[in-house]
C-alpha cells in the first residue's frame, strides 16, 4: 500500500519538475504547488512511519522481521540474505546505535 501510495507521489511531483522557480514548471499555479508541498508532507509521513516500523514483508508481522534484522545485524551477519534487506539492515544498526546512546 505505502509503495503505491509512494509511486503515485512521485509521479505527480516528477510531473510538475521544469526549468521554473525552485525546479518546477513555469506554468505551475500557487494552487499546485501548495498541492505538491502537501504530497510531500504525506510522503515524509509515510517514509517516517515505514522507517519506525519497518517495511511489512507479505506473510510476516512487522516486530517479528525487524527482530530478525536486528539479531542479524548484531551477529554481524550481514551478507544480504533473502530474510532481511538491507533497508532492514540499516533500519536495525540505526536502532541499536539509537539504544547504545550515539
Amino acid at each position: 500500500v505505502n509503495s503505491k501510495s509512494l509511486a503515485e507521489i512521485y509521479n505527480k511531483l516528477s510531473a510538475a519538475a521544469g526549468e521554473g522557480s525552485l525546479g518546477l514548471r513555469s506554468d505551475l499555479s500557487s494552487e499546485d504547488a501548495s498541492d505538491l508541498a502537501d504530497l510531500l508532507v504525506e510522503m515524509r509521513h509515510v517514509l517516517m512511519e515505514e522507517l519506525e516500523a519497518g517495511i511489512p514483508g507479505p506473510d510476516e508481522p512487522k516486530r517479528a522481521r525487524v527482530a530478525a534484522g536486528s539479531a542479524q545485524v548484531a551477529a554481524g551477519d550481514t551478507d544480504g540474505g533473502s530474510t532481511v534487506s538491507k533497508y532492514q539492515q540499516m533500519l536495525a544498526k540505526a536502532k541499536a546505535e539509537k539504544a547504545a546512546g550515539k
